[in-house]
């Protein structure tokens, strides 16, 4: 390492930065020319520079050789015509950076949120959609296997306890409310499994008991009329 980079321990110790006036004037002028520079190299990929306020930062020639791409240092600066040369200190770690009081490390965040507040936002925005999209397609799918499970659940109610039942009725009793002038979904869906024993559920004797709010004559017209085409198709007798 040359002898003109300077220890930064050394060069914390000497300046020694308690009340005396002179070492407080030292620690000013190096806060004010210390910088922190992460590097990278050049359009060219030749040069290994930094970037600050808009101006291009090359690492001072006798350092040139002690920087790599992506590492951050304290660097002090020296202004040049239309660039500046820094002269590295210390090599900033990740551990550095997390050892940084809280002052510090909340002024960088809101450095680097300022810097890059459009790509978080838009991180964020995309992470949250993601993350209710996964949400919704897990809801969807709980939903479906529940009424999977509730229809599975009927159909095995039906075919393990009614449907026997009914085998050996001499009386079927259709009973339901009246849903917009047709049977219920749940007397529906019973009626819909005769299909694999119609021959056998056929010659029995059957009622129609439904309930409605009105008590126009038309009101149960359309319920009736299925009801009496099943009669027929299942040849039962309405009692």
């Amino acid at each position: 390492m040359s002898e003109q980079k300077m220890d930064f321990q050394k060069w914390q110790a000497s300046a020694k930065f308690d009340s005396d006036d002179e070492a407080s004037e030292l620690a000013e002028t190096y806060s004010r020319k210390l910088h922190i520079l992460t590097f990278g190299l050049d359009r060219n990929g030749t040069k290994i520079i930094s970037q600050l306020n808009g101006r291009i930062i090359f690492v001072e020639k006798d350092f040139q050789y002690e920087v790599g791409i992506d590492e951050t240092w304290i660097c002090s600066l020296k202004e040049a015509y239309n660039c500046s040369y820094a002269t590295p200190i210390i090599k900033l770690t990740l551990n550095d950076i997390l050892n940084f009081n809280e002052q510090l490390r909340e002024n960088v965040l809101s450095t680097l949120w300022k810097k890059y507040q459009n790509d978080l936002k838009t991180i964020f925005e995309n992470r949250y959609k993601a993350e209710l999209k996964n949400m919704i397609a897990e809801e969807l799918k709980t939903d479906f296997e529940e009424k999977l499970e509730r229809l599975t659940k009927e159909k095995d109610d039906i075919e393990n306890d009614l449907m026997p039942k009914m085998l050996e009725a001499d009386l079927l009793v259709l009973t339901t409310p009246l849903y917009y002038f047709g049977m219920s979904a749940q007397l529906k869906t019973i009626v819909d499994r005769f299909y694999s024993r119609t021959g056998r559920l056929h010659g029995k004797k059957s009622i129609l008991m439904a309930t409605a709010y009105n008590r126009d004559e038309w009101t149960m017209s359309a319920l009736v009329n299925h009801y009496d085409t099943l009669v027929r198709y299942m040849e039962w007798q309405d009692v």
